[in-house]
């Protein structure tokens, strides 16, 4: 678990990075899914800009518990956005689903926002095929960082 909490926040330096790493194992209590989902969270923090203090912050008020860091997290996404997880969330249970049959992908998942803005952006014609590798490229990496944002880091692409 050190070697991944070293790996995973190698841009903290120093005696912050050893006691971030002996802070997150010590309250991780052996369970490695615990250390994944607090390094994931702390990982998009310091994507976001924010400073250390406010990472240390974060680290010392994570729970215990993996529920309790579940709940955590959860109550961590952007009120704007909890419509938009939950949305999610609802998607890809329903993809996992064997009698619907239905793929959730990058490029599929850009479109979410045309949906909930348009309930009728499904009737419009749209060129999909006519979209160039590039436009699908950068349609994919802004729908990573809204999956990461919309959903407190909890589903991953």
């Amino acid at each position: 678990m050190e070697v991944f909490i070293r790996n995973q926040l190698s841009e903290l330096e120093g005696e912050t990075l050893n006691d971030s790493v002996f802070t997150i194992t010590k309250k991780a209590n052996g369970i490695f899914l615990w250390v994944a989902l607090a390094v994931k969270s702390i990982r998009s923090r310091l994507e976001d800009g924010y400073g250390l203090s406010d990472i240390i912050r974060d680290i010392d008020s994570m729970p215990d518990e993996l529920e309790e860091l579940f709940q955590y997290l959860l109550k961590k996404i952007p009120k704007p956005y909890k419509i938009k997880a939950y949305i999610t969330f609802a998607m890809l249970k329903l993809s996992n689903e064997v009698s619907y049959g239905l793929t959730l992908n990058l490029l599929a998942y850009s479109f979410l926002d045309g949906y909930l803005e348009d309930p009728k952006f499904a009737e419009k014609r749209f060129h999909w095929p006519h979209l160039t590798a590039s436009q699908q490229s950068d349609l994919k990496l802004s729908a990573h960082k809204k999956l990461r944002s919309h959903c407190g880091g909890l589903v991953e692409a």
